[in-house]
């Protein structure tokens, strides 16, 4: 079944993103580069706002952006939204060779 939006959750959601920027004082400055591909690293991962900062401010910019976020975060109904936002589940627990694979992906994308 296909459903017509009169608006686009994309458009909300950048909507409500922006409002936020905004009610929070933060606002985007320089532009994204015009590239084809690009990795970015943000370390020291310092507090679980972090991951809320990434999502907004990776959907005022339109970024197609993938994340790697804990596995133990993707329960019922917050794993699907992370999903949405393009989160990746990582098992921490052991060596599971996720830096070799993600750059793997990085390669052949």
């Amino acid at each position: 079944m296909c459903y017509e939006y009169a608006v686009k959750p994309e458009v909300i959601v950048k909507k409500i993103a922006s409002a936020i920027l905004k009610v929070s004082g933060w606002e985007v400055v320089g532009e994204v580069p015009d590239i084809d591909k690009a990795v970015y690293i943000a370390a020291p991962h310092t507090s679980n706002w972090d991951a809320f900062w990434l999502i907004v401010g990776k959907t005022v910019l339109d970024l197609e952006a993938r994340f790697l976020a804990k596995h133990t975060a993707f329960w019922w109904p917050l794993g699907a939204v992370l999903t949405w936002f393009g989160a990746i589940p990582v098992d921490r627990s052991g060596g599971s060779g996720v830096v070799q694979e993600l750059i793997g992906l990085a390669a052949y994308s």
